[in-house]
This record gives structure tokens, C-alpha cells and sequence, in this order.
């Protein structure tokens, strides 16, 4: 097998220092199945290898198509078939040398990589996990959790939240050998994102700062869009109570984005619905009516309609609603949902944040506001 070979000369050095620093397992693509990708790398110094054997000769400039061939990965560029492989390792040797992933059939917009990644084929699918040091891996969960052109103090709320998350959650994937994916499941994750300087700013000022509760344990750092005006109880979404995510107003986030939101259906079809779902019956509603079936100035866990406990929560799965936090107004043949907010509703608002960060709270004020009791420090 011939030997391909990218500058090498900096392999070790860079290696002990990565080892040296906190760094995560991160299985990419996990929501659709990748069978075919291209990559390309943007710098000059990596290192390649397919089944151990380090590549040589190629152009850092072309475009390597990689596809998954029964059990292997076959890899071509412009000049053809290079060879089918078990594995292939994509290694970074410089902080700015970065692995461009683009993944095919769903052409998506690629993502850069930094660190190393690893590429086998499993399921009759191509898997990537992206081994990347930590403070790197937050620039990419802070561009996919909380976007760009927001404030460096709002930043630096997210870089802490979602350091503690990726701590707390590191063996969420334990079961694939992994840590965390790059999906909602555990946290967005997009890549590097480090050269957006407000980013990095974030991840920086607060490196290696996580979240204590009162037993000195790691919170769940828990996080959604906009709360519409009320957090909720950790124990009214989940089963576990969480001393440190207590129900609380939060004026902040009123105005912002996510804070409210309609939903219409047809009458006939709502009252189907809670018939069959909660044995409501379906006489109760009078189509001609135009009225307030249910109304409410703060957050309830309930709607009761002929003695009976309406799920707010399983309306919001079952409807696919932004939120469990709405009212019911009827118009004649149709159902009105008038809702507040965007997510689950427990722990941090992120649009409550970033109202608080533009109004001059301190990064440790804004968390402190949603997490009760709980202290900030160096892990």
C-alpha cells in the first residue's frame, strides 16, 4: 500500500498539548444517514492515514469524495480511485488548519472541523466523530445554540451552560464508545467557530467555568428559546425535581422573538382530537360560538374540562405546538391556539438572557437569575 503523507513534523508536539486539555468524542450527523461525503482541508498541516497507512503525494487542494462500498469507504479524488479502507483519519496539526465535512445525499452547508475525525462505515452508512478539545468544541455548540450577533456577555452565559452540560452529559453516547452528538439530542454543535471574535471572546473569558448546585454536584443546565414570560419546574416537565430550576417570572424575554405564537385548527378537528386523546366530549364546544374556552395569565400544568385533567404538555407533543403554555379562543368552525414562548420552559430562557446581557447584567447575574442557589467555578 502506498504511503500518503501531509507535515507531519508538528504530530507530536501538537498531540501532547491537545491531550493535555479537556476534549470530547462527538458523533456527527447522527439525525440522517450519511452513505456518501466530501472533505477538504483548508491550511497545510495534517495528518491523513486509511487502515493505519498515512497518505502522501495528494493536493491539499482538491476534493476528496468519500463513499460508503459494503463495508468500506471507498475514496476518490480527481485523480480516481485512491483505494476502499475500514478507516480513515482526518487529523489536524495546526489550531487553523480545520477538516471541511460536507455530507451528501442532503447537500447540507459544510462545517469545519477542528481536531481530528474518524470515519467508518457502520450500518451500511458512514459514521464521523470529531475528537475536539473542549474550549474549540463550545465555539461550535455557541454558533448552533445561540447564533451569531449577540452580545459577549450572552456568549459567555452560553459558554458556561453548555461546558456544564457537555461535562454532566459526557456519557450520554457511552454506549457507541462516544460522549456527546451534535443534535438537539445533547447540543448543536457546527463546528469551529472560534474566528467569529465575540464567539471566542465568550469561550475565553470564561474558560473552564462550570456550574455548582448546593452539593457541589454539576447542574443540568438546562436551556430553551423563551419561556413567554414564566419558567417552569423542572418536575412539571420531567420526573425529577431540581432544587436549582424553580418556576419564576421573567420579564426579559416579552418582546424578543419566540414570545408568542398561533396555532388554528378546525373546530371539528380540535374537539375530534381531545375526544379521542382525553374522552372530552365533543358537544362542548358550540361552533358558532366566538369565546375563551381557556385563558390563563401565568403557566398551569392543566386544563380542566368536564372534570378532566387536560395535558398541556402532551397537547404540545401530540399538536406539535412551540410551547405548553397557551389559551383557547373558538371563532365560529375554528380553534385558536394564542401562545407564549418557545421550548420547554425549565431552566435558562435564552431570549431572556440576551434582553438581560443588552441591559448590562453580568454573565454570573444573568445565570444566577434562572438557577437558584447554585455557584459558578473552575472545574
Amino acid at each position: 500500500m502506498q504511503k500518503w503523507l501531509f507535515s507531519i513534523f508538528l504530530f507530536s508536539i501538537i498531540f501532547q498539548k491537545v491531550d493535555a486539555q479537556q476534549s470530547l468524542k462527538v458523533l456527527l450527523y447522527n439525525d440522517i444517514k450519511v452513505n456518501k461525503a466530501y472533505f477538504t482541508l483548508t491550511g497545510n498541516e495534517y495528518l491523513v492515514e486509511a487502515d493505519n497507512m498515512q497518505f502522501s503525494t495528494l493536493s491539499l487542494t482538491d476534493t476528496f469524495h468519500l463513499k460508503e462500498n459494503n463495508g468500506n469507504i471507498e475514496i476518490r479524488t480527481t485523480l480516481g480511485v485512491l483505494g476502499n479502507f475500514k478507516k480513515i483519519t482526518l487529523t489536524s496539526l495546526h489550531h487553523k488548519s480545520l477538516i471541511r465535512l460536507q455530507p451528501l445525499p442532503i447537500l447540507r452547508i459544510y462545517n469545519d472541523y477542528p481536531g481530528k475525525i474518524e470515519i467508518i462505515s457502520q450500518a451500511a452508512k458512514l459514521r464521523f466523530v470529531n475528537h475536539v478539545a473542549m474550549e474549540d468544541y463550545l465555539t461550535g455548540v455557541l454558533k448552533g445554540e445561540a447564533g451569531l450577533d449577540k452580545p459577549v456577555e450572552m456568549y459567555k452565559v452560553h459558554a458556561v451552560i453548555s461546558r456544564t452540560y457537555a461535562l454532566k452529559n459526557r456519557s450520554k453516547h457511552r454506549v457507541d464508545g462516544l460522549n456527546v452528538c451534535d443534535q438537539v439530542h445533547c447540543q448543536v454543535y457546527k463546528g469551529y467557530w472560534g474566528h467569529f471574535e465575540d464567539i471566542l471572546e465568550g469561550v475565553k473569558q470564561t474558560e473552564g467555568e462550570v456550574i455548582y448546585d448546593e452539593q457541589n454536584q454539576l447542574i443540568d443546565a438546562l436551556f430553551h428559546s423563551n419561556c413567554g414570560g414564566q419558567t417552569l419546574n423542572s418536575e412539571d416537565v420531567w420526573s425529577n425535581k431540581l432544587n436549582y430550576c424553580r418556576s419564576k417570572p421573567d420579564s426579559f424575554c416579552f418582546y424578543m422573538k419566540n414570545a408568542d405564537w398561533v396555532k388554528e385548527f378546525m373546530a371539528i378537528d380540535f374537539t375530534d382530537y381531545l375526544n379521542k386523546s382525553f374522552d372530552v366530549s365533543k358537544s362542548i364546544f358550540k361552533f358558532s360560538d366566538t369565546l375563551y374556552h381557556y385563558q390563563s395569565n401565568k403557566r398551569n400544568n392543566f386544563w380542566k374540562l368536564e372534570n378532566k385533567n387536560i395535558s398541556f404538555k402532551q397537547m404540545r407533543a401530540d399538536l406539535e405546538l412551540k410551547s405548553a403554555y397557551f389559551d383557547v379562543y373558538q371563532m365560529g368552525d375554528k380553534i385558536q391556539l394564542i401562545g407564549k414562548g418557545f421550548g420547554h420552559g425549565v431552566g435558562l430562557c435564552q431570549e431572556g438572557a440576551i434582553c438581560m446581557a443588552e441591559y448590562g447584567y453580568s454573565y454570573e447575574q444573568i445565570i444566577k437569575h434562572f438557577y437558584e442557589g447554585v455557584f459558578i467555578r473552575k472545574k
